[in-house]
């Protein structure tokens, strides 16, 4: 038995107290700070007996990958997480402060639960496959930085040859436990329109920037809109994230509006389709305001990735869910992960699996049921020794 399960009186207590130790580490966006999880977690392998490399990205930020080795020289299995996390406006609103990882019995508090849960399941499968005699291949586990902005990790292990000969790839990302077979394509703009200072009282002399920066998203969004939605994405979706504009007084229309808008799209739209439809806006605003100057950049560009519902990987997850007794749900991820980083330069099948809910609309009180990491870390080290095809 391995040196950490013994001081454990149960794998529960075991997850919990991984997990409680990850969210007390602040690895909050934009500053990131991955590097002292990476270091934490470094710990918790070298017990195990786990081989493993930290890769330094500056700043303190680092990402992690670690190697449980199999008896055979068969295609890997890529297990990939993220350990930043989205930051925090204020702490004040939160009923469980963020960072003191309060567990009620069932559910974790904490700021990073979600992320970091599935993180903590993915330890707790490292350490049980490193006690086995039957691993048939090598299994992979990284845990990446800047998964929700640049995907500084993801680019450093793909661009660097860490992936190569890997034949699958498990994202955790938090699911619900869910099987997600697609992720929507990521698109950022920044978006600046000039004009001239007017007064609000003569509006046929006004020129609106914030009017036609709102008009620019709409006909935008009417661009990229499909007739027919993907069964697990949905649609298409275009909106105005942020916007800065001042006039010097109350009266006073703003010479300048300058904003953010972020664009969800679906796999059947490629880079080419988003780049004309900005160039096709531009030039048809521009022509209507000839008054105005408008200018787009693109901050982000990821492109949507899907695997068919029914291909062989995903047959066999589901067939292993039904052996687990857990629920053979199929969903699409909406979110910005490093499945856009990874796949399209891999081209291997992939999932996307992990505990924790799939929702980011929520500022305050992010938690996660301990039971469903157990669940996941169970499912991952079972998948793991299946004989690969």
């Amino acid at each position: 038995m391995g040196k950490n399960r013994m001081i454990f009186d149960s794998s529960a207590d075991m997850a919990l107290n991984i997990l409680q130790q990850l969210i007390r580490i602040r690895t909050h966006q934009p500053e990131g700070d991955e590097a002292d999880a990476v270091k934490y977690i470094v710990s918790l392998l070298r017990a195990s007996n786990i081989s493993h490399k930290m890769i330094c990205h500056g700043g303190n930020r680092a990402t992690l990958l670690a190697r449980v080795k199999g008896k055979t020289g068969a295609a890997p299995l890529l297990f990939m997480g993220h350990l930043d996390t989205i930051g925090l406006e204020s702490t004040r609103t939160w009923a469980h402060y963020p960072y003191s990882a309060d567990f009620d019995g069932v559910n974790v508090y904490g700021r990073g639960a979600n992320n970091k849960g599935g993180a903590t399941a993915m330890i707790m499968a490292a350490m049980h496959l490193a006690e086995r005699q039957d691993l048939e291949r090598d299994v992979l586990f990284a845990f990446t930085a800047d998964n929700d902005e640049e995907g500084i990790g993801a680019r450093s292990l793909v661009e660097g040859s860490f992936f190569d000969g890997v034949g699958e790839v498990v994202f955790v990302q938090p699911t619900d436990c869910a099987i997600g077979v697609a992720q929507k394509g990521v698109a950022w703009l920044s978006i600046e329109v000039s004009g001239r200072f007017s007064h609000a009282a003569f509006p046929k002399q006004r020129t609106d920037v914030i009017k036609i920066l709102l008009e620019y998203n709409k006909r935008l969004a009417s661009k990229l809109w499909q007739e027919q939605g993907h069964p697990f994405l949905g649609n298409t979706t275009c909106v105005v994230t942020k916007i800065n504009s001042e006039g010097y007084t109350r009266y006073m229309f703003p010479d300048v509006a300058s904003g953010y808008i972020d664009i969800r799209f679906l796999p059947i739209i490629g880079e080419q389709k988003i780049l004309s439809a900005i160039e096709e806006t531009t030039s048809e605003l521009t022509q209507k305001y000839p008054e105005c100057d408008i200018s787009v950049t693109i901050d982000n560009l990821r492109l949507a990735c899907t695997m068919d519902e029914f291909a062989p990987n995903i047959e066999r997850i589901e067939k292993l869910y039904k052996t687990l007794r857990l629920k053979t749900r199929k969903m699409g991820i909406y979110y910005l992960c490093d499945v856009s980083i990874v796949t399209p330069r891999l081209g291997t099948p992939f999932s996307i699996i992990g505990p924790g809910q799939d929702v980011y609309h929520s500022n305050t009180d992010e938690t996660i049921k301990l039971d469903d990491i157990l669940k996941m870390a169970n499912f991952y080290e079972a998948y793991a020794l299946q004989k690969p095809e």
